[in-house]
């Protein structure tokens, strides 16, 4: 029914050059390149993983100038997630953290900012190796943290979030 109403311009369908499935969606909805395609699939895996545990989600999030891909709030803790597949380069991450503070300092409100890095432009393991020295000149303890999406969304309370004191914590342990 949904290729007939295509084929009949009352909806369109976006085909992608992989295996993924197709989208249908009104003829005046924009459609997304596969990269961003995969960003929101990566923010949806998340939002599945952390469903039994959140009270709150948020989709993009302004953060002063900016947004965060999401935010959630669980354990009486709010985090905002990047979904990072190296689309930016190290100088705008280092902005984006810039504005993180910021935006601490002028709201007061206390959150950790979690990087899931996903295979993208370059590997996870090497986009954390560059991250790692970002994290580490911020100097805010572990208000922002590293860790591999794919681990996220296997096992979402596990002991895998990268801090830049070199420790390792869960959502449920950080502090």
């Amino acid at each position: 029914m949904l290729r007939r109403m295509a084929a009949s311009k009352l909806i369109k369908c976006q085909s992608f050059p992989t295996s993924i499935a197709d989208w249908f969606m009104l003829p005046s909805t924009k459609g997304l390149q596969e990269p961003k395609y995969k960003h929101e699939v990566g923010a949806a895996d998340l939002f599945v993983a952390f469903h039994p545990y959140m009270k709150q989600w948020a989709y993009e999030p302004p953060i002063l100038k900016e947004r965060a891909d999401r935010g959630i709030r669980m354990f009486d803790k709010t985090f905002y997630l990047e979904v990072d597949r190296a689309t930016e380069s190290p100088a705008e991450i280092a902005d984006k953290l810039e504005n993180y503070i910021r935006y601490a300092h002028e709201t007061g409100e206390r959150f950790h900012v979690i990087f899931a890095l996903m295979d993208g432009k370059e590997t996870a393991n090497s986009r954390g190796k560059k991250l790692i020295p970002l994290l580490q000149e911020a100097r805010r303890g572990n208000q922002f943290l590293l860790a591999y999406h794919k681990r996220q969304v296997e096992d979402p309370l596990g002991t895998y979030l990268y801090s830049p004191t070199d420790e390792l914590y869960s959502v449920q342990t950080v502090f």
